[in-house]
């Protein structure tokens, strides 16, 4: 057969070749760009981004510099480019910079061919430091520049002649030296990123100058990447590919409702669909060149995760920044390798952006943020919830960024709103002021709630009419506990559903990708947002009409152990008619041998019946006319130890002491360990800590009329049990039952063995024992234990006084007959540490002055239940609240000086 043969006039064919030369030329730029920004990844130039088509060709920006590049491709491999056309090229470049007199501003010109009577400078040194002679190119820059003026020297001492005839074929060589890439894969990675310069190029036609397409450090390293994942995908699997990935700026992701409270992604920053926070940015900027680690604090909905990409996009051409899918300890170490493979150094930095810290893992954002002190070029970036911040043991020393919502982001918000259809209001004042600086709130009241609820009603529709049934079976079950700030059991709600994992699988995929609900690092399920998902459950509601007695039974049996306190105090807050199939639900829970939830349990409903008891309260509080601003402090002092005298407000306290006394609140804890069918029947055979906690969990609370008893099976020989746990167990059992506490103390082999332990495994410490004294409030003679610390150094001992306050507490949990523990500091002499005659830390402490951290923190927790119904419902209206109290002490003070100085009294 015969070929087809393309036959074409050659003397048309040598005509029309301008286009080829063009399209080689713009494919010579792109491969120049591609070069210069791996380079730049490299660590191994001054600029850190390339922008193609910017103010010239290529445009490079570094700290504190930016040089504006003309890049001329030449076919012919023996063409050479003459000094004239070198000349026209310069005189070019130097037309917009006719007034820009900041050598800040350098030239480039960089060739594909040499240039004939010049030899080029490379980057390191500009034309001028190379030693030539410039006569002739001084002519012919003269007759460029024409009519105008030039300073030769000048010009030559901020130009760079650059020459590259093939600027990939270095490409691969860098990428083996400083990444271990094969020449094979580094050549690919060439190709790959070459075609992501001719894209920015291209966007750069239609991007604005303050947000224009670049290459940066990160965008080599995600292509790097790519590329490792299609040759090595084990390898990479294995080390960080289900971890985390390099942040994606590029793949703009057009979120039609991301004001509406979705998680920011790096694709949405690059969509320009975060709005800029320059103040915000500066700051963490600022923090993280100085110590390495940030945290982004705030609420729900503050825009932690949109500050937190916005940080990094801007730094994103001399950071390589990933995006770390969890956090727990054992993923530090991949974490930690993997920086160490992309060999992170001051000059080519890595960064690891972790989003939501507290439920991605405190333990492990706190490895990882030491690491960045042995690694230098580690940078983290976290972002972490306000309520959150108390699980980071390093949260001290990070430092904290907490974003706000102003007024001229507000505005902007508002303009995008209304851009894309109706707002419920005709300005942004109005909204921003209710929404007290929360930003989810914000976007919400803009369209009084349609936007969103509109969407996710719709979603749920969908569902229904295509028959997704069993997306709506699983997302009705995820949402309502999500509503009220739970986390469900995935393997809960497959038991419960009788599903099997393909099943299961399958649903939840489509409710992630929908934005509908989340998982865990945990492996636990919860709706993306609290407002979120009260619109998807009530949806869901509507359209299934299930009883919502039924439905907090069953989210009762689904939510997680350690989410059970803030579920169950929520939803008797939301719904108090529903208590009695609550308590059944989890009363059905344990004995089903969930005794893992029994703790949070007993927590949950012990704060739930601190919310009753505050009601009372507020209710005599009231009735006796006392302050809403002092209700606690009121409701603290009844509780003291009774007062006398005749002020006013010593006999308010006892009068409201006395109406208290009268209120009698039934304990859910009680009515809950009622309905378990035989207690006596749970396994809790368990660690000392784990009792702790659940006898803390039993604590009685104040104005209750019974106290919840259940018998903690604790009847083996503790004697060898670690001291300090079992003596914290033994000072929470005191507060319920000292009887019981005693008992303990025999198993452990009685007082004076436990003593004996205490001088054997505290250090610093004498021999405590017990000794008869002079009784101090009712006279005649008690028993008192007695030990001092001694002084040895301030490297050991930096809190002398809460030593010895400590020896005190543990030796009345030692010694259950004693009153009264005496202590204090001695010198190697055996003399008390004195400072002008006084000994500083001498302590003679009675028992009833030493409550257990449990009986502190119950306290607490009914002082703030009633803080919560007479407390202002923002931040806002308690920060006016304590300006107004500043007045009125202002005030008092005043007069208060005025009788003392002038006895003048108050009129």
């Amino acid at each position: 057969m015969t070929p087809d043969l393309i036959l074409i006039d050659p003397e048309l064919w040598a005509k029309t070749r301008s286009g080829a030369r063009a399209g080689r030329g713009f494919r010579y730029q792109d491969a120049l760009c591609a070069a210069l920004a791996v380079e730049a990844w490299a660590g191994e130039a001054a600029w850190n981004a390339v922008v193609p088509e910017g103010l010239e060709d290529a445009t490079l920006y570094g700290p504190g510099l930016e040089i504006r590049a003309q890049i001329k491709s030449r076919h012919d491999p023996r063409g050479r480019f003459s000094l004239s056309e070198v000349a026209d090229f310069v005189a070019k470049m130097m037309a917009p910079l006719d007034e820009v007199a900041d050598s800040s501003v350098r030239l480039a010109l960089i060739l594909e061919r040499p240039v004939d009577g010049l030899e080029a400078s490379g980057w390191l040194q500009p034309l001028a430091s190379t030693g030539q002679k410039f006569e002739v190119l001084a002519q012919a820059l003269t007759a460029a520049f024409a009519p105008r003026t030039i300073d030769t020297i000048a010009l030559l001492a901020r130009l760079h002649l650059v020459v590259l005839p093939d600027p990939l074929s270095a490409v691969p060589l860098v990428l083996e030296r400083k990444g271990s890439l094969d020449p094979a894969a580094g050549r690919l990675v060439a190709q790959e990123l070459r075609a992501v310069a001719g894209r920015a190029a291209d966007d750069n036609f239609a991007k604005q100058p303050q947000d224009p397409a670049s290459l940066g450090a990160t965008d080599v390293q995600r292509l790097i990447d790519g590329v490792q994942r299609i040759l090595d995908p084990l390898g990479r699997l294995k080390l960080a590919d289900d971890l985390c990935d390099a942040a994606n700026f590029h793949e703009a992701l057009n979120a039609p409702d991301f004001y509406s409270g979705i998680n920011v992604m790096p694709g949405h920053v690059g969509a320009g669909l975060v709005f800029e926070r320059p103040t915000e940015t500066a700051d963490i900027l600022e923090a993280l060149e100085a110590q390495g680690a940030v945290l982004v604090a705030g609420p729900s909905g503050a825009g932690k995760s949109a500050l937190t990409w916005l940080a990094a996009y801007h730094t994103r051409h001399a950071v390589r920044w990933y995006r770390v899918r969890r956090l727990s300890e054992p993923d530090v170490p991949r974490l930690v390798q993997l920086a160490r493979l992309l060999d992170a150094s001051p000059a080519r930095p890595v960064g690891f952006v972790i989003d939501d810290v507290g439920r991605t893992g405190a333990a492990g954002w706190d490895m990882l943020v030491s690491e960045v002190q042995a690694i230098a070029g580690l940078l983290v970036l976290g972002s972490v919830r306000e309520e959150d911040i108390f699980l980071l043991g390093t949260a001290a020393t990070t430092p904290t960024v907490r974003p706000h919502l102003d007024e001229p982001l507000a505005e902007r918000l508002w303009v995008a709103l209304s851009a894309q259809g109706e707002v419920a209001f005709s300005h942004w004042v109005e909204p921003f002021e209710d929404s007290k600086g929360l930003l989810l709130e914000y976007t919400h009241l803009l369209s009084k709630g349609q936007r969103l609820e509109q969407t996710l009603t719709e979603q749920v529709r969908r569902r229904l009419s295509e028959n997704r049934n069993d997306e709506l079976e699983l997302l009705r079950r995820i949402a309502f506990p999500s509503r009220y700030g739970a986390v469900v059991e995935s393997r809960f709600i497959r038991e419960h559903l009788a599903w099997d994992g393909f099943r299961m699988a399958k649903a939840l995929a489509r409710l992630i990708e929908e934005h509908a609900v989340k998982e865990t690092p945990d492996g636990g399920l919860a709706g993306l947002h609290e407002i979120r998902s009260a619109y998807l459950d009530n949806a869901a509601r509507a359209c299934l009409d299930m009883p919502m007695s039924e439905t907090i039974s069953e989210a009762a049996s689904v939510v997680s152990a350690t989410h059970l306190p803030i579920f169950i105090v929520r939803i008797l807050r939301a719904y108090p008619e529903e208590r009695p199939p609550l308590v059944r639900a989890l009363a059905d829970r344990t004995a089903r041998g969930d005794v893992a939830s029994l703790g949070p349990i007993l927590h949950g409903l012990g704060l739930a019946t601190a919310d009753i008891v505050a009601a009372h309260w507020l209710e005599i509080s009231r009735r006796l006319n006392i302050d809403d601003r002092f209700s606690s402090l009121m409701f603290n002092l009844t509780a003291a130890y009774p007062v006398e005298g005749d002020l006013p407000l010593f006999a308010k306290v006892r009068e409201a002491g006395a109406s208290f006394a009268t209120v009698e609140v039934e304990d859910l804890r009680g009515s809950f360990l009622d309905q378990l069918d035989d207690a006596s029947g749970l396994d809790l055979h368990t660690d000392l800590e784990t009792l702790n906690r659940l006898q803390a969990a039993l604590l009685p609370l104040r104005g209750c009329s019974k106290a919840p008893s259940l018998d903690l099976p604790v009847d083996q020989d503790l004697s060898v049990a670690p001291l300090l746990p079992l003596l914290e167990f033994i000072r929470t059992t005191w507060d319920i039952k000292a009887s019981e506490s005693g008992r303990l103390v025999d198993l452990a082999g009685g007082s004076l063995a436990l003593l004996a332990r205490l001088r054997d495994e505290i250090p610093w410490i004498t021999a405590p024992r017990l000794v008869e004294i002079e009784g101090e409030e009712c006279g005649g003679r008690e028993i008192a234990v007695e030990a001092n610390v001694r002084v040895i150094s301030d490297a050991v001992q930096n809190d002398l006084h809460g030593d010895v306050v400590r020896l005190c507490e543990l030796m009345l949990v030692a010694a259950p007959e004693a009153r009264r523990a005496l202590s204090d500091t001695i010198l190697p002499d055996g003399a008390s540490l004195m400072v002008a005659g006084h000994s500083l830390n001498s302590k003679r402490i009675p028992r009833e002055s030493l409550p257990s951290p449990a009986r502190v923190a119950w306290n607490r927790a009914q002082a703030r239940a009633v803080d919560r119904l007479v407390g202002a419902p923002q931040e806002t209206g308690r920060t006016a609240s304590l300006a107004q109290l500043i007045e009125e002490l202002s005030q008092r003070l005043d007069e208060a000086a005025n009788l003392y100085l002038r006895m003048e009294k108050a009129k």
